[in-house]
């Protein structure tokens, strides 16, 4: 299967690869899916070693902006309007 490495944003919480304080994800389509590799650190926590749910929800709203379609005939890519999460347990963190 083909990967195709997404474009980022320099100073971009998520993806920057410049930004001293993000996450520095790298997201890239693979088929039909687009993937990141994301190992929550320490610093990552919420409550007792579990990933806090604003770090979660953040990277997940980064992840949803990839599969939309760019509208034709525009450089601009459209912002999320509107997202909610659930999860089954806590995530701990590593």
């Amino acid at each position: 299967m083909s990967k195709l490495a997404l474009p980022y944003t320099r100073d971009c919480f998520v993806c920057g690869a410049h930004n001293p304080h993000g996450l520095r994800l790298r997201f890239r389509r693979e088929g039909d899916e687009v993937r990141a590799d994301f190992t929550p650190q320490t610093q990552h926590a919420g409550f007792r070693g579990i990933v806090h749910g604003g770090i979660l929800s953040t990277v997940l709203d980064e992840a949803m902006f990839w599969p939309r379609p760019r509208p034709r005939n525009s450089s601009a890519w459209p912002p999320n309007s509107m997202s909610a999460s659930s999860t089954r347990s806590p995530l701990a963190n590593h």
